[in-house]
């Protein structure tokens, strides 16, 4: 591998999701791009809706 990138996302949520009493606004993630020469991979990390705790 000869490099690594890592997108972070958020995507705002309207109407919200109550979870253990508190309410997310926003879902967040990541993206992972991975290079080597010619050769390219992306991948997508996210936590479940069941673990709130912010990357």
């Amino acid at each position: 591998m000869r490099s690594a990138q890592v997108y972070r996302w958020q995507i705002p949520m309207d109407a919200g999701v109550v979870l253990r009493d508190r309410r997310l606004k926003t879902r967040d993630g990541l993206y992972v791009c991975l290079r080597d020469g010619e050769r390219e991979g992306w991948g997508e990390i996210s936590p479940p809706l069941a673990l709130p705790t912010p990357l």
